[in-house]
């Protein structure tokens, strides 16, 4: 049957140009690291050499759309192309030459096309290319792998972050071990996670789990299962995740975690890659933020001036570590604001008078957040509770912070700062990012998380 199919099709072959290849290319990082996108296939064909033969079978290497020759990777004649018959499930397999192309003669049927193994530093889907009497030469996209720093022991100091769309690597050693991460989008649109393992043994099952979160709190209710979407067999199916980011919410965390399920203990190790894409633009959303402006008279500081003009001589010190203050606790019963100046101060409630100003760290990280209110493609400072402070922070920031990044309390410093507390989680019952630094406060006093003032 085989020797009669090949005779019908043969005729067809003669007359076809043959190319198969995946969906999209993806687009290496730049040198030194980083990122691309996976860009849909256009109608530009790649620049690849001509098959050897009419009637062989041919894999071709791509990377970034042209040839992955030896210039590229001095040790490509070392990889091999595999071919599985898709009936009796024989491997046939033949090495690449300089050129990146690998050729056989001789084959005859429907077969799975993958490599032995892909070459250092790089990696591609393996359960997508097929050949046929008809379709016989095969593209192969490489995607570059990205590096990532960190651990991925947990979702805070060891989670590994992903700051770029790329193609990533983890390696699961045990079927109880978990690899966390996050990434922070610095843009809207349509993002995708989607992993890349090879259905083909049907051992071991990668699953992703999502979260939503803040730089120190993970918010495990709001835990979604991501285990198909991409190619799978009957066990083993590659999970792919889906992301709609509106406007309001760049800047915003969003964890996950690569764990996987087994049939078979034997086959861990389990490498996990899988690519991190941005898919396209994003035009909805929630309702839209209220802007919220400051009201503060900035100009009794004069043009160019700034809050130095008001800040005692002293080292600024912390609401958390005052002297007198057990277990880093935060009273905001211990400040009032000054109607005379329209500041926080510390105040004596027994003799009603004022005592050190209260100051707010803006463009400088806080004992609780390393990175500055004023960092606005990291903070999600747009979208608090509802409301856009992005214009409010500028505005603050815009010569009038002192030489510590700081500027006295207002009334409105101060709601932006529990709204920013509260909508961080940045205490949490415990789990907080600023109780598992050792702070403690009641629910009213939070926002003095980023106050302190200046002793001597």
């Amino acid at each position: 049957m085989k020797t009669l199919r090949k005779f019908l099709l043969i005729l067809t072959a003669l007359c076809l140009v043959f190319a198969f290849g995946a969906c999209g290319t993806y687009t290496p990082p730049s040198e030194g690291g980083g990122g691309g996108t996976v860009k849909p296939g256009g109608d530009d064909d790649p620049d690849v050499p001509e098959p050897p033969e009419e009637d062989g079978f041919t894999v071709t290497l791509l990377w970034n759309n042209e040839s992955f020759t030896e210039e590229q990777y001095p040790n490509v004649d070392l990889l091999q192309a595999q071919w599985t018959d898709k009936e009796t499930n024989q491997k046939f397999r033949a090495n690449f030459n300089s050129e990146g192309v690998a050729s056989i003669s001789g084959l005859d049927g429907d077969y799975q096309v993958t490599l032995v193994t892909p070459p250092d530093g790089f990696t591609y889907d393996p359960n997508i290319y097929q050949a046929t009497n008809a379709l016989n030469s095969v593209l192969i996209d490489l995607y570059q792998l990205t590096p990532t720093k960190g651990t991925g022991s947990d979702p805070y100091d060891g989670s590994i972050t992903i700051n770029s769309p790329g193609a990533y690597r983890v390696t699961l050693q045990t079927a109880t071990q978990e690899i966390w991460f996050r990434v922070r989008p610095t843009e809207r649109g349509l993002y995708s996670i989607e992993s890349l393992v090879d259905v083909t043994a049907n051992k071991i099952n990668p699953i992703l789990y999502t979260y939503a979160g803040t730089d120190g709190y993970v918010n495990m209710a709001s835990e979604q299962k991501i285990d198909d979407g991409g190619s799978a067999n009957s066990f083993t199916k590659n999970f792919r995740w889906e992301i709609q980011l509106p406007k309001e919410e760049v800047g915003s965390l969003r964890f996950f975690v690569i764990r996987s399920t087994n049939n078979d203990p034997s086959a861990y190790p389990l490498v996990v890659d899988f690519i991190y894409d941005k898919d396209g633009d994003f035009t909805g959303g929630t309702q839209p933020a209220v802007p919220v402006l400051p009201e503060e008279d900035f100009s009794k500081w004069g043009d160019g001036g700034n809050a130095d003009q008001i800040t005692p001589e002293g080292t600024f010190t912390y609401c958390a570590n005052r002297p007198g203050v057990a277990n880093h606790l935060l009273d905001a019963d211990m400040v009032k604001l000054n109607p005379e100046d329209g500041y926080y101060h510390y105040y004596d409630a027994v003799t009603g008078e004022y005592g050190d100003l209260l100051f707010a760290k803006i463009s400088q990280p806080t004992e609780i957040v390393n990175l500055p209110f004023t960092d606005t493609s990291y903070m999600n400072i747009y979208y608090l509770n509802g409301r856009s402070y992005l214009s409010f922070i500028n505005d603050y920031y815009a010569h009038y912070v002192n030489r510590d990044g700081c500027y006295p309390v207002t009334e409105e410093l101060r709601a932006f700062l529990m709204d920013y507390s509260t909508s961080q989680a940045i205490f949490n019952d415990g789990d907080g990012i600023a109780e598992l630094a050792g702070y403690n406060s009641d629910e009213e006093s939070q926002w003095m998380f980023a106050c302190g003032y200046y002793a001597n």
